[in-house]
């Protein structure tokens, strides 16, 4: 087997501290690098896996902050997943017992997984993602437009009256070809990328602006030198202005070295990527709203498939039951996709909380120590927005000022 090398890209490592350092270097991580580089920050993106992508690939690309990012759920619905596979949603007895507290909160929302203050945030992110690809002439396979179906067409329209967007007429929906959906809904200010091609291009940019990315090492938070955080590389122990923790599922280890609790635990998604051989299998990025599955074709030949919300802790294995599921669902639906190639599967871990809230803000008890995480299925829409949310608190500046609090890390435990 080869052996992957560790390496640092974008600048040789010095014994000398950064004045700002991010653990974690996913699509949210790399945001933050971005537009505190632009600010004449100090930058360096700290990652332990040698790619450092995660959930920020394995992911359909669809920035839709209209769309409910989990399954809309009763608490009958939550109970009945804690007993069994039986859709997108599962959750592991033994995880509501590890986590009782986690699952106390979210019980009492029964992961409705939407609330307005999302729809802002995601607002704003989708007019920095066009600003970004404006102003650094990038383009990673980007569609405009998004189709949410549903089984029925009560069910579009109760998403219309609430949130906008293009009721679609059966037959319309029948012509764009899906089947056995009668309710659709076209949101034309949402759009899909290619994750994988913005990873790509948007780590370039920032090695390109002075970024300094240390990939398969481990950092560890330290506190020796409370009230300021320290961070711990190859056995030696570094200062820095600030330190930002935005290691998507894995956040919640960090902040837990510190002695926070951040209350994220990570939810498995699957992708299936296909080859179609060349062929237009969707007109539009696509969400299957019944069933949380979403459908993007970047190219001609690429299609991604994605769905699944299971809460097993980092359990990197889907059985061929549930992959069955799925592919049944699209093909009954959308397209065979017994007649398409697999190319490639991959397991993305999303971060989070029991309110369905992203985690952004100072660490209580710090004075350098932020996090940024926690933005569960709605990770890559949110990421821009989640960085420039931080980056406005870090320098004192408004932004959303009115959503801060919900967002606050302390909010669970005032």
């Amino acid at each position: 087997m080869k052996t992957i090398p560790r390496r640092s890209i974008g600048g040789d490592q010095t014994a000398s501290s950064p004045k700002l350092v991010i653990l974690g270097a996913g699509i949210t991580g790399m945001f933050l690098a971005y537009y505190l580089r632009k600010d004449g920050y100090e930058v360096r993106l700290i990652d332990k896996d040698p790619v450092g992508r995660e959930a920020s690939v394995y992911n359909a690309g669809l920035l839709t902050p209209s769309f409910a990012p989990t399954p809309q759920l009763s608490k009958l619905q939550l109970l009945s997943a804690v007993i069994g596979r039986r859709g997108p949603l599962y959750i592991s007895p033994m995880q509501v017992i590890t986590h009782l507290s986690w699952f106390r909160i979210a019980s009492g929302k029964a992961l409705t997984g939407f609330e307005e203050s999302t729809m802002k945030i995601g607002k704003l992110s989708l007019r920095l993602y066009e600003e970004f690809f404006s102003s650094e002439n990038i383009d990673p396979d980007l569609a405009k437009g998004v189709v949410g179906l549903y089984r029925t067409v009560e069910d579009a329209k109760a998403f219309s009256t609430r949130f906008g967007g293009k009721l679609l007429e059966p037959a319309e929906i029948s012509r764009m070809g899906y089947k056995g959906l009668e309710g659709g809904i076209l949101v034309e200010s949402e759009f899909s990328i290619n994750p994988a091609k913005l990873f790509k291009q948007l780590r370039t940019r920032i090695q390109e602006m002075g970024v300094v990315i240390t990939l398969d090492k481990e950092a560890r938070l330290d506190d020796g030198a409370r009230p300021r955080a320290r961070y711990m590389l190859d056995g030696k122990v570094f200062e820095a202005d600030s330190i930002i923790v935005s290691a998507g599922s894995w956040t919640r280890t960090l902040c837990n070295q510190v002695g926070f609790e951040p209350e994220i635990l990570p939810a498995s998604g699957l992708v299936m990527i296909y080859d179609t051989g060349g062929r237009r299998v969707i007109a539009r990025p696509t969400l299957l709203e019944d069933y949380g599955i979403g459908i993007a074709q970047h190219d001609d030949h690429t299609l991604r498939v994605t769905s699944f919300f299971e809460m097993v802790g980092f359990k990197k294995h889907y059985g061929e039951g549930r992959k069955k599921w799925l592919v049944d669902i699209v093909s009954r639906h959308v397209t065979d996709l017994s007649k398409l190639r697999l190319v490639e599967e991959g397991i993305g871990f999303r971060p989070c909380t029991p309110d369905q809230f992203s985690v952004i803000g100072r660490v209580p008890y710090y004075e350098n120590l932020y996090v940024a995480s926690g933005n569960c299925r709605l990770g890559v829409t949110l990421a821009p927005a989640s960085a420039y949310i931080l980056r406005s608190i870090i320098r004192g500046e408004d932004c959303l000022d009115e959503i801060k609090p919900l967002l606050s890390p302390e909010r669970f435990h005032s």
